[in-house]
Parts: structure tokens; sequence; C-alpha cells
């Protein structure tokens, strides 16, 4: 008999302590460019934006996970409800990247900066997501368009110039010495 009040009691204190405190996350937003264009062999860096771009959470004190979040029972909850008696942390967004066709372009990203590579011209799908914990993933797709250089363009007609001048000029000397 006892020990059925000794459970019910500490379900009681459970319930308690985790009355109010969810398991669902909100959402966190991120901007980006929906496009991107870069020369083969140029770079080109935006600045991601997330929305919170940090959170304050709790140093963890070992208590046990329960629903993704420890039950604080020392009063001193951060706002997630996560044991903070060993103070916070100001914690950043964290963006990975994946790239559709890493033949066509590289793409690195440190802290929020996101840097693309054009490697081929065509066009490739880099997918980012941002992860905060206690937030909802945000995923934003960017379609990165890779173009031949633009130097190609003018160098063949510019070299061929040159090629038909040197010849000339050649030439000419040779009239001359005769």
């Amino acid at each position: 008999m006892r020990k059925k009040y000794f459970l019910g009691f500490c379900s009681l204190v459970l319930i308690v302590l985790l009355a109010g405190r969810t398991c669902a996350a909100e959402p966190l937003f991120v901007t980006a460019p929906h496009k991107m264009m870069v020369d083969v062999g140029l770079q080109h860096a935006e600045v991601l934006r997330a929305s919170p771009s940090s959170a304050a959470l709790g140093i963890d004190c070992g208590m046990a996970d329960m629903c993704g979040i420890d039950p604080c029972t020392c009063g001193s909850p951060d706002e997630w409800g996560h044991c903070a008696c060993n103070g916070t942390k100001k914690t950043p967004v964290s963006y990975k990247v994946m790239v559709d066709d890493p033949k066509v372009a590289s793409v690195t990203v440190s802290g929020a900066k996101l840097t693309v590579k054009g490697l081929s011209a065509g066009q490739t799908n880099v997918t980012v997501t941002a992860h905060l914990q206690h937030y909802t993933d945000a995923v934003q797709t960017i379609t990165v368009t890779v173009n031949s250089p633009f130097y190609l363009f003018w160098i063949l007609p510019v070299a061929a110039v040159a090629a038909v001048l040197l010849l000339w000029m050649f030439k000419r000397k040779k009239k001359g010495k005769r």
C-alpha cells in the first residue's frame, strides 16, 4: 500500500515539475538568396541570417533528459526548462549545406558566411539547413548558376588580333632586310 502511494506521489511531483513545458519546438527562420550566380573559378559569398540568431541555453549539469528537456529540480531553469544551475551559454545557429551537383559548384559555410565557388558551367541546387536547439530546423534551397568565365569571350578575339599583328610585323621586318 505504501509503495502505491509513493509511486503516486513521485508521479505527481514529476507532473508538477514538467507542467507547462512541452517538447514542441518553435520555428526557426533563415533568410538567404533564392538565386546566386558565379563565374567558373570565382567565388561569391553571402551572409545567412536566421531568426533567432542564437539562444541562451542552460549548461548541462548531468540530469537525465525527459522528452528532450531536463526537469529542473534545482530551481534555475532556462526558458525551455533545462537546468541552468551552472549558468547559461549563448549558442549560435549552426548551418549545414548540401550541393545537388558538386561538379558544378563547391559550397562552404563558416559561421553564417556562405561561400559558393564555381567549378564548371551549369546549374545546381544548394540546400541550406539552419539548426538551433529547441527550434524547428529551417531549410532553404538556393539555385546556383555557374557561368563560363567572361574573359573567355574576349580573350580569343584579342589573341587572334595579336597573332595577326605579330605576323604582319614579322613579314614587314623580313621585307625590310632584303
